[in-house]
């Protein structure tokens, strides 16, 4: 079984985040996806796997709020995106984000992205495509010459 306790999950994000921030990175948290244990249970069956009782929402949910008391602990803001909101939470719609139960599907992943998206909108706008520098010239310009290079 894969199992990080809580307080030990928070503590390595805790490190993480310190280390990133140490070194001059901006620091973004995602938070960790809801689970769907009907069909997550269901694979677990057919590829004869024991049932994983701590892969569940709820349980989920307190690494949820753990991810986030790390980021509020900071001098300087660590935005978070919320990705357990972002794919449905508690409701029944998480199992559409979700190809396994466990892992996202293509609408899950279009969903996340959507949700950092808005939170690098509102907080870090400084780092969305658009706004940061090309390190190399632009693909037309090494079309028109190619000498650039």
């Amino acid at each position: 079984m894969q199992h990080v306790p809580l307080r030990e999950y928070a503590a390595n994000l805790q490190a993480m985040v310190r280390s990133g921030l140490d070194s001059g990175a901006r620091v973004v948290l995602i938070t960790p996806p809801p689970v769907y244990e009907p069909v997550l249970e269901q694979r677990n069956r057919e590829k004869g796997k024991a049932l994983l009782t701590d892969r569940l929402a709820p349980n989920t949910l307190r690494y949820v709020e753990a991810c986030k008391e790390v980021a509020a602990q900071f001098s300087v803001p660590v935005p978070v995106v919320d990705a357990f909101a972002a794919l449905g939470g508690l409701s029944e719609e998480r199992g559409s984000f979700l190809r396994d139960g466990l892992h996202l599907n293509a609408a899950g992943n279009a969903a996340l992205f959507k949700a950092v998206q808005a939170v690098l909108q509102q907080q870090l706008p400084q780092l969305l495509p658009d706004a940061l520098p090309l390190y190399q010239p632009h693909w037309s310009e090494i079309i028109a010459d190619p000498s650039v290079l």
